[in-house]
């Protein structure tokens, strides 16, 4: 018996491990952050806020994009071939308001064939979907880093500053960003864009006036070489986040004297939100002094490929309207689900109708 008891309790001992294991099992799969090379997850506690991407659970969840780091070996002979050629220098073209009145926005605006953007990690891939935009449509492209590496140089490429580096674990961006803006503007670059989602506290996270006083050191020594923009802001509604983080950094830019010529933003909701992208625009406009206005980022979240073309055949005529939104690019040039390729060879529907507007 008291075998049987002593075998019982070690059962009833081996048991609750177990069940325990289980639940730190679980508790530590709901705490995972997935990585990519390009992107990681994190889940908000509000999920009302505007702008989150919401997550298979119903959760928000905002998509961390940085700069793909460049191979430390000799890149494959098909990017040799393909490098970019230096481009003309760069040119702006004067403001030519319609209607008879001034529109208030900047005497300068970069001369690009077209308004559409191409969003990218892998040129190849954005050579892909350039190759098959309308004529004049497609006129620049950006993959949140200082290089084009091999797109094709029919296609302005922005070079982006971003921030400190990924996880703010280092300075690499801050370092190698005056040679490659220097070299980009000797290479005809035409604009230059400044942080990304400082806002936002898993991307370049800074307050607005440490981005201000960054911008100055960083971007100001551009200004006049080409078109420099503002920090790319979220739209989320959370407090310092989004708009309000906007407004502090263009109150902080008036004593430390930042030098910019556009303002930039990112936007995610759902489609019934329409209406709401072009307020948000308007609202940075004036948020900025009237300035042009350029969205890097933008699509809906939690819709289908169907309700995602519906939402792109609306959005882009309106976009190409707008006479102080300069650039626009939709998120993003990928084989993902509801991006512009259904793989490495074809586009998918969104991305057929993004290219054919």
């Amino acid at each position: 018996m008291a075998a049987l008891a002593g075998a019982i309790a070690f059962i009833n001992q081996v048991a609750a491990l177990n069940i325990n294991r289980r639940e730190d099992k679980l508790e530590n799969k709901q705490n995972v952050v997935w990585e990519t090379v390009y992107e990681n997850v994190y889940v908000n506690e509000d999920a009302s806020a505007a702008g989150a991407r919401p997550n298979d659970a119903g959760k928000v969840a905002d998509v961390v994009v940085v700069p793909a780091q460049a191979p430390k070996t000799e890149p494959p002979p098909v990017q040799k071939n393909q490098a970019p050629a230096p481009s003309s220098k760069a040119s702006f073209k004067p403001d030519t308001p319609t209607g008879g009145g001034s529109t208030g926005v900047s005497s300068k605006r970069p001369n690009f064939s077209g308004k559409r953007g191409l969003a990218y990690n892998d040129p190849l891939l954005a050579n892909l979907v350039g190759s098959s935009c309308k004529k004049g449509a497609c006129g620049w492209a950006y993959n949140w880093d200082q290089k084009p590496e091999a797109l094709d140089p029919r296609y302005d490429f922005i070079p982006m500053l971003w921030g400190r580096g990924p996880h703010d674990a280092n300075n690499d961006f801050f370092d190698s960003w005056h040679s490659s803006a220097s070299k980009a503007v000797a290479d005809g670059a035409k604009a230059l864009l400044s942080f990304n989602e400082p806002d936002n506290k898993s991307q370049a996270n800074m307050s607005p006036a440490e981005a201000a006083k960054h911008h100055v050191q960083y971007m100001n020594p551009f200004s006049g070489q080409a078109l420099i923009g503002a920090p790319a802001i979220t739209n989320s509604n959370l407090p310092g986040e989004g708009l309000g983080w906007l407004e502090s950094w263009v109150q902080e830019c008036k004593t430390q004297h930042c030098k910019y010529d556009m303002c930039t933003l990112h936007w995610y909701d759902h489609p019934s939100a329409f209406d709401k992208l072009f307020e948000t625009l308007e609202k940075v406009h004036k948020i900025c002094n009237d300035k042009p206005v350029w969205l890097t980022e933008f699509a809906p979240v939690e819709a289908t490929a169907e309700q995602t073309v519906e939402f792109l055949s609306q959005a882009i005529p309106k976009l190409e309207s707008l006479d102080y939104l300069d650039a626009y690019a939709y998120f993003m040039v990928g084989t993902n689900s509801l991006q512009l390729l259904s793989s490495n060879s074809a586009l998918s529907d969104i991305g057929a109708k993004y290219v054919s507007l």
